[in-house]
């Protein structure tokens, strides 16, 4: 789960043109499949959206263990508590988890 934020970010470039690149790249080929022309060298919007995804895969791991941790700091008896008071998962969330992992 951590390893896209362990690879250097050279390595995760090369990996990204190999799997996008418009002649050779396997997932620019399954596109073509479905009938999709991808070609990020010409379409801008393309490039943007190549450039935005390889960041989120690259930083969502590193988030997604802070964001764990902070959930587990929760006590699960406060959340126990509060569904036997009547508090629905979405009031749960909001009204207890949300501002705990803010703290």
């Amino acid at each position: 789960m951590i390893l896209p934020y362990a690879v250097a970010p050279a390595v995760a470039a090369v990996l990204w043109i190999f799997l996008f690149s418009p002649g050779m790249g396997l997932i620019t080929h399954v596109l073509a499949g479905f009938g999709y022309d991808w070609n990020h060298a010409q379409n801008s919007g393309q490039a943007m959206f190549l450039v935005v995804l390889a960041s989120v895969w690259q930083q969502i791991s590193y988030n997604f263990l802070f964001f764990l941790a902070a959930l587990q700091s929760i006590p699960r008896s406060l959340v126990e508590a509060a569904a036997i008071d009547g508090a629905g998962p979405v009031r749960r969330f909001f009204n207890l988890v949300l501002p705990l992992i803010t703290r």
